[in-house]
């Protein structure tokens, strides 16, 4: 039993960290991300602009974190790729194309994915994939 828990510790420890680090100093962070609803997805995709969504739940120590990063690319790329965040808990709900796990930036455009980001929470590595999308 000793060396189970010894085996789990460094598991544990770093959902903590995570947990820590999304959540931010002093509780819980407010995001800037607009919520995508069905009829939001339905107005983007008839415009056949490409759009970049945050799949994440709020539980979720590691989307949060992706969250917070993305949080603060949203001005800079506001005009070029807009950037909206989807509740992973509602994903059978979505009328647009599902991702396969959360903590996953789908670029979809005419109602498709074109490419995906999963489980980054690194703001250069975020932006170096949106960029990918912005210059086309």
């Amino acid at each position: 039993m000793k060396n189970r828990i010894l085996k789990l510790l460094p598991f544990l420890l770093i959902f903590l960290v995570m947990a820590i680090y999304a959540m931010g100093s002093g509780g819980k962070y407010n995001f800037t991300i607009p919520t995508l609803d069905n009829q939001g997805y339905q107005e983007v995709k008839k415009s056949g602009k490409s759009i970049a969504v945050a799949f994440n739940a709020t539980w979720c120590p590691s989307c949060m974190a992706q969250h917070k990063a993305l949080d603060s690319l949203v001005p800079q790329y506001k005009a070029k790729l807009p950037i909206y965040a989807y509740d992973w808990d509602e994903i059978d709900s979505f009328e647009g194309p599902k991702v396969k796990q959360r903590t996953t930036i789908a670029i979809i455009k005419n109602d498709k994915i074109i490419d995906e980001l999963i489980g980054e929470t690194r703001k250069d590595k975020i932006a170096n994939f949106l960029d990918k999308h912005t210059s086309k």
